[in-house]
């Protein structure tokens, strides 16, 4: 059984057709791959073969028999430093001078979708996620 992309849930989160049955638990991480592009030597017209690209790197989130819903690998929860809020929204004051962290209980990435297979709009990005495309177990 190949692994792939089965649906879209929405920008943050897909389904994956394998799952408990498939020994897949919270946590496991999946590559999802590109079509084979061909590369072509532009000068002498030939063909220097196929390569497959990484899309995204995604984790499994909620675990079902046969499937999994995932999102962004790099989602996560933990700290951020006021400094760095700082520096990333160009504030200054406003934080308490005795804790120097913000919690942050989770930060989510949005997945480089196919809008067209989410909302059925027009949209043909080749590293754009979409259903069918085949996915690795890491």
């Amino acid at each position: 059984m190949s692994l792939k992309i089965v649906s879209i849930v929405d920008e943050y989160q897909v389904i994956v057709n394998a799952g408990k049955k498939q020994g897949i638990e919270k946590g496991t991480t999946f590559n999802v791959l590109s079509k084979p592009i061909t590369i072509v030597d532009e000068e002498s017209n030939e063909s220097l073969g196929d390569i497959t690209l990484n899309k995204a790197t995604i984790k499994a989130v909620k675990i079902f028999d046969d499937m999994c819903i995932c999102e962004d690998s790099d989602n996560h929860a933990g700290y951020i430093t006021s400094k760095a809020l700082q520096d990333a929204t160009k504030i200054t004051g406003g934080l308490s001078p005795f804790d120097d962290r913000i919690h942050v209980s989770e930060v989510h990435k949005k997945l480089n979708i196919d809008i067209k297979d989410l909302a059925k709009s027009l949209s043909n990005n080749a590293m754009s996620i979409r259903i069918g495309d085949l996915v690795e177990k890491n």
